[in-house]
């Protein structure tokens, strides 16, 4: 399962340097379905080996993935656009590296919260 969102996503990055234009704005959405692919591959995984499920969990987890790809494209609309602002000097990098760690943050906080 994960060489196949691998490769998409190889695909993709290598679509996207043949190509050789400007940045995909689209970019972010493409990252978000991949984390999506990925997710509920594992869960379709995790459903096949037998064992008693909650019933509450199916909800809370499609709930957390879709969160999770939407926090995803979120931070990274958020930083194609401080990546795309005007020539910025050391106050854009600082925006781009707090957008970065609240990226990282979120993403972690929600990876321990299924």
């Amino acid at each position: 399962m994960v060489w196949s969102v691998a490769l998409a996503a190889a695909a993709y990055a290598a679509a996207l340097a043949l190509a050789g234009g400007p940045t995909d704005p689209a970019a972010p959405l493409v990252a978000a379905g991949l984390v999506v692919a990925a997710e509920v591959g594992q869960w379709a995984v995790e459903l096949a080996r037998p064992a008693a499920v909650d019933r509450g969990i199916v909800p809370r987890r499609a709930a957390s993935i879709v969160l999770l790809a939407g926090a995803g494209a979120a931070a990274g609309a958020a930083l194609l656009l401080v990546s795309h602002a005007a020539a910025g000097g050391i106050f854009l990098t600082a925006a781009g590296l707090v957008a970065a760690a609240g990226a990282m943050l979120l993403v972690t906080r929600l990876a321990r919260n299924p």
